[in-house]
């Protein structure tokens, strides 16, 4: 595992995974706001489909610049839970523990982690609302 504490190495990481993610995989993420500073490496992402899950849904307009907003869907959740993470169906993985610390481990070969982080965004998910970007 990598672990890391900071935003600039939470860019390095995000940025390769989603270099590496393949058409025929999907993303999650579930963040606070989104920054376009960390998570730009979105708009050139391969996957067939990224799904996000936002505490804040504001300053992300910068999303509608995908190519294909049906590869898309942004959800809000009602009620913020301690951890973010970034998973993909392909096996990568960062996962912050307590969002308030800039600290995370990453891994680029855990399929059994991402599985639950998978299954714990779609728990997530059903405390959420769609939302349009």
């Amino acid at each position: 595992r990598i672990y890391n504490h900071s935003q600039s190495h939470a860019s390095i990481l995000i940025d390769a995974m989603l270099r590496h993610t393949r058409g025929n995989e999907e993303v999650y993420v579930y963040s606070g706001q989104l920054p376009e500073a960390v998570y730009r490496p979105l708009l050139d992402c391969k996957a067939r489909h990224i799904y996000l899950l936002l505490d804040e849904n504001n300053g992300i307009t910068w999303l509608s610049k995908l190519l294909s907003p049906s590869r898309l869907t942004v959800y809000q959740i009602k009620h913020p839970r301690d951890n973010h993470f970034l998973v993909t169906t392909g096996g990568f993985f960062r996962f912050v523990k307590d969002k308030n610390k800039a600290e995370a481990e990453a891994s680029f070969n855990e399929p059994s982690v991402c599985k639950v982080l998978i299954e714990a965004f779609h728990r997530y998910k059903e405390d959420a609302s769609l939302i349009r970007v």
